[in-house]
């Protein structure tokens, strides 16, 4: 199954019914990645609007990019650790410890930064949630899919198998979803399609 890791970088997702808890909705945004460059930053929708308003979005996102384009990773470093661990099969994991310590305090550092833009939000407490790789649902697709703004799913890239949760750096805002009104609100603005947009979407007879 394969699958591209930007295909969810930029874009904030609802999380899939099934993995929420009830009368809770999750949101999704998906920020990209650690390393320098690697960063995408959904604009705001105002299916956002029952947690927070348009200009606290956006200072929101300033002050991200800003954390990002001060302390994110060198993507050489990273990388390059990670490899040479694999071929010493650990034995020089020295290196792979650095980065590992280093992606530890680069999350706490931003998790501080999100608790303070988002205090007074209509968010419980949001978390940070870091995914190596994309994790495959079942179906139902209205279960156990995520839709993003435009009513696209997370999906691989041959468009065949829904995907949960999208690889990258995720930060989880809460929505009050007593009746399912967030939900249905989310879903109901316009038509829902199974082609992921970060695949292909501009073949509109790919959507159903």
């Amino acid at each position: 199954m394969p699958t591209c890791p930007y295909l969810s970088s930029g874009r904030a997702f609802l999380a899939p019914m099934s993995t929420s808890k009830e009368g809770v909705a999750e949101v999704w945004i998906n920020i990209g990645f650690n390393v320098k460059g690697e960063q995408k930053y959904p604009p705001y929708s105002p299916k956002l609007s029952p947690i927070c308003t348009e200009k606290q979005y956006y200072d929101f996102i300033a002050a991200i990019q800003q954390f990002f384009d001060e302390n994110a990773m060198d993507g050489k470093t990273s990388s390059g650790s990670r490899f040479l661990c694999c071929v010493t099969m650990g034995v020089c994991f020295i290196p792979w410890m650095y980065v590992m310590m280093k992606e530890k305090s680069l999350y706490k550092a931003l998790d501080r930064v999100v608790q303070d833009m988002t205090s007074g939000w209509k968010t419980e407490k949001p978390r940070l949630k870091e995914c190596k790789i994309y994790g495959k649902t079942k179906d139902p697709p209205e279960e156990n899919a995520a839709f993003d703004f435009d009513g696209y799913m997370c999906l691989s890239t041959d468009g065949r198998a829904s995907l949960w949760p999208p690889a990258g750096c995720n930060i989880i805002l809460t929505a009050d979803d007593a009746g399912g009104r967030f939900r249905h609100q989310w879903m109901a603005s316009g038509e829902l399609r199974r082609i992921d947009k970060g695949y292909d979407s501009s073949d509109s007879s790919k959507s159903t």
